[in-house]
C-alpha cells in the first residue's frame, strides 16, 4: 500500500514535493500514534485537494494521504484477536460493500477498452472514483474496530480531526472572500466553495462537510477547562457558522437550526438537570440566529424562492428516473457507480450537450470542445494587470458556425469578476482545416493586487483562469499565452498529456447531480444498493440517537448524522469520494460504542463468573 501510495505522488503534476512533505508528516504522526489515523482521515478529506491545479480527477493526491496514512496504521496498530460473532452493522457494512462491487463489475463489463483519457464524470473511470470512498471507510472501520486502544482515544483523535479540518475550510472560505467579495459583505451573491474542487458543477459538499464535522468538535471540546481553549473551540465554531452564511445555501442554515434543537433535547434527556437552562437558552439562540440570517439580502432571496426551486427539483427527479434504461439486472443493481451524469448527457436527446474529449493519435494530441449549455475548460495561470499577452491558437472548426471563445478571468469555481476577452476565434477559417491564430490579449485590471490602500504587504490578486468555451465544435492542437519575453504561460498546451494542468467548470448543475441521495442511490445501485446504503444509515442513525439519550457524549455522533440526512434529501453529495468516507468515519462511532458496550457485557459477566 505504502508503495502503492509513493508510485502515484510521482504522477502528479505539480505540488508533489508539497504533498510528499504533508503526507511525510502525517504519516510520522501515525506511526508515533497510531490513533491518530482517525484524526489524519478527516484532515485528509478537508486539505487534500489540488484538482483545480494539478487537473487529476480519478487518482490524486487525497488517494495518496489516505493509502500512506492508512497503511502505516495497519502497520503499526495492535488490533484484538477477537472472535466474536459479527455485528449487525458490520453485516450491514459489508452488503453495501457488496451491492456496490456488483453494481461496478456489471457496468465495467459494458465498457469498450482502450478508452482516452479524460477527467469528467461521464468518463469510464468515474465508476471507479466514488467508491473508492468506501474503499477507505472499510479500512478505517476495520482499524475502528480492531484497534486495541480506548473508546475515549479514538473519539479524542476524530475530535481533532474535525477541528484541524474546520481550521482549514474556515481558513480556505476567509481567503475566498477576502480576494472576491470582502469577508464582511453580505449583500454580495459570491458564493465560496472551500478546498473542494467538486463544488465546480455545484452540489453541497461544503455545506455537508460543515453541518458533519461542526458538532465534532464538542468530543475536544467537552475535555478541556482551559479557558483559553475554550475561547478557541468557541471561535472555531463561530468560523465555521460564518462559512455556513457565506455558501449562501439555505440547506445548511436550517440543518444548523435543526441539529441546536435536537442537541437540546438529547441533551435535556440524557441529563434533566439541564431541562430549564436549555428551555431558556434554546429560543434565545434561534432568535439570534434568525436574525443574523436575515441580514444577508441574497440568502432571503434564496428563501423566498424556495417554493419554486422545490418544484424544479422534484421535476428532475421524476426525470431523471423516468429516462433510466428499465431491465432487471438494472433495477436490482443500478446504472452502475458514478454513471449518473453520463446518463443524464445521454437522456438530452437532440440538444447541444456541452463536453469536451481529448484525442491521441501517434502523431498529435488534441482537444476537442463541443458547444452547448456553458462549460469553461480552464487552467490557472500567472498574469499582471495592464500587461499585454499574445495568444497562439492552432486549430480548426468541425462544425457550421462553429467558433472559439478565449478569456482571462479572475474566478474561483463557481463565480467570477474582471474579464478579458476574445470572442469569434476560428469563426472565418475553412472548414476542417488547420488553422493558426496569434491574437494580442490584454489582461487590463485582471489580476490587479487589491486591499492594498492603507499595508501594501497585505495587497493580494484573485486567482486568474485561462478560460475556453466555444459555439458548437472545434479542435485544438496547441495553445500558447506568450507574455513579453516570450514564455509561455500555460502548461500542457499541446494536450500531448491529456487533461493535465487543465480543469473544467459548467453553469447547469442539474446535468451532472440528482439532487437527492435516496435518487442518486436508486439510480446507479438499484433497489439492492437502496436497501442496503439506507439500512446502514438508519441503523447507526438510531443507534447513535438512543446512545446520546443515555450518554452526552454521543450527542454529536447523532447530531451529525442528522445533519447528513437532511442535506441528503436535496442534494447527493456522496458522489464525491471524500464525502462518502467522511459518512463512513461518523458512522462507525456507533459501532465504537457498541463494541465498548459488548467489552462491558463480556467484563460484568466475567466478574460474576468469577464472584462465584
Amino acid at each position: 500500500m505504502l508503495v502503492a501510495a509513493m508510485l502515484i505522488v510521482w504522477q502528479l503534476a505539480c505540488c508533489g514535493a508539497l504533498v510528499l512533505l504533508g503526507t511525510t508528516i502525517s504519516c510520522a504522526v501515525v506511526y508515533r500514534y497510531p490513533v491518530a489515523v482517525f484524526a489524519t482521515v478527516v484532515t485528509g478529506i478537508a486539505a487534500q485537494d489540488l484538482t483545480p491545479w494539478t487537473g487529476q480527477f480519478f487518482v490524486n493526491e487525497f488517494d495518496v494521504w489516505m493509502l500512506a496514512n492508512l497503511g502505516v496504521a495497519l502497520l503499526r496498530a495492535t488490533t484484538s484477536r477477537s472472535r466474536r460473532w459479527p455485528q449487525p452493522d458490520t453485516i450491514l457494512f459489508a452488503l453495501v460493500l457488496a451491492s456496490v462491487v456488483v453494481s461496478g463489475v456489471l457496468e465495467l463489463t459494458t465498457l469498450e477498452f482502450p478508452f482516452e483519457p479524460g477527467n469528467a464524470y461521464d468518463h469510464p473511470l468515474n465508476t471507479i472514483r466514488a467508491p473508492r470512498g468506501l474503499l477507505y471507510g472499510a479500512i478505517t472501520f476495520w482499524l475502528a474496530t480492531q484497534m486495541k486502544v480506548s473508546v475515549a482515544a479514538k473519539q479524542m483523535s476524530l475530535g481533532w480531526g474535525a477541528v484541524t479540518g474546520l481550521i482549514l475550510v474556515v481558513a480556505a472560505v476567509l481567503n475566498e472572500r477576502w480576494r472576491f467579495s470582502g469577508v464582511f459583505n453580505f449583500d454580495s451573491e459570491f458564493r465560496v466553495t472551500g478546498p473542494f474542487s467538486e463544488m465546480h458543477t455545484g452540489g453541497a459538499y461544503l455545506d455537508s462537510f460543515l453541518v458533519m464535522t461542526m458538532p465534532l468538535v464538542f468530543l475536544v471540546w467537552r475535555r478541556h477547562v482551559s479557558w483559553m481553549r475554550q475561547v478557541f473551540f468557541a471561535l472555531l465554531l463561530l468560523g465555521s457558522l460564518y462559512c455556513v452564511l457565506a455558501t449562501l445555501s439555505r440547506a445548511p442554515v436550517l440543518v444548523v437550526a435543526l441539529q441546536v434543537v435536537a442537541a437540546l433535547v438529547l441533551l435535556g434527556i440524557s441529563q434533566p438537570r439541564t431541562r430549564m437552562p436549555i428551555l431558556v437558552a434554546g429560543p434565545i439562540l434561534l432568535l439570534l440566529a434568525g436574525f443574523v440570517v436575515s441580514q444577508s439580502n441574497p440568502l432571503m432571496k434564496r428563501f423566498a424562492a424556495s417554493v419554486n426551486d422545490f418544484r424544479i427539483r422534484t421535476s428532475h427527479w421524476g426525470r431523471v428516473l423516468s429516462e433510466c434504461e428499465q431491465t432487471a439486472g438494472t433495477q436490482w443493481f443500478g446504472q452502475g457507480p458514478g454513471t449518473f451524469a453520463l446518463l443524464s448527457r445521454q437522456s438530452k436527446r437532440g440538444d447541444w450537450v456541452p463536453e469536451y474529449s481529448h484525442v491521441h493519435t501517434p502523431t498529435r494530441h488534441t482537444l476537442v470542445l463541443r458547444g452547448g449549455e456553458p462549460l469553461y475548460f480552464d487552467q490557472r495561470v500567472a498574469v499582471a494587470s495592464g500587461k499585454n499577452y499574445r495568444l497562439v491558437i492552432r486549430g480548426r472548426r468541425l462544425s457550421d458556425g462553429g467558433s472559439l471563445t478565449v478569456a482571462l478571468v479572475e474566478k474561483n469555481l463557481l463565480s467570477s469578476n474582471e474579464r478579458s476577452v476574445l470572442e469569434g476565434l476560428l469563426r472565418t477559417s475553412p472548414l476542417n482545416e488547420w488553422t493558426t491564430i496569434q491574437r494580442e490579449l490584454p489582461s487590463r485590471g485582471v489580476g490587479a493586487l487589491r486591499g492594498g490602500a492603507r499595508w501594501k504587504a497585505l495587497a493580494i490578486g484573485r486567482p486568474v483562469s485561462l478560460s475556453l468555451w466555444s459555439r458548437g465544435v472545434v479542435e485544438l492542437d496547441s495553445l500558447q499565452l506568450l507574455d513579453a519575453s516570450g514564455k509561455d504561460l500555460v502548461r500542457n498546451g499541446d494536450f500531448s498529456r491529456g487533461h493535465r494542468h487543465w480543469w473544467w467548470t459548467g453553469d447547469n448543475h442539474r446535468s451532472w447531480h440528482a439532487f437527492c441521495v435516496i435518487v442518486h442511490v436508486l439510480i446507479e445501485y438499484g433497489w439492492i444498493g437502496l436497501l442496503t446504503f439506507g439500512g446502514y444509515f438508519l441503523w447507526h442513525s438510531v443507534r447513535a440517537a438512543w446512545d446520546a439519550a443515555k450518554r452526552p457524549h454521543m450527542i454529536p455522533f447523532a447530531v451529525s448524522l442528522l445533519g447528513f440526512a437532511v442535506m441528503g434529501s436535496i442534494d447527493s453529495m456522496i458522489d464525491s469520494p471524500r464525502i462518502l468516507l467522511l459518512l463512513v468515519v461518523v458512522c462507525q462511532s456507533g459501532r465504537v460504542s457498541e463494541a465498548a458496550s459488548c467489552d462491558k457485557r463480556v467484563r460484568t459477566r466475567s466478574l460474576s463468573v468469577a464472584s462465584r
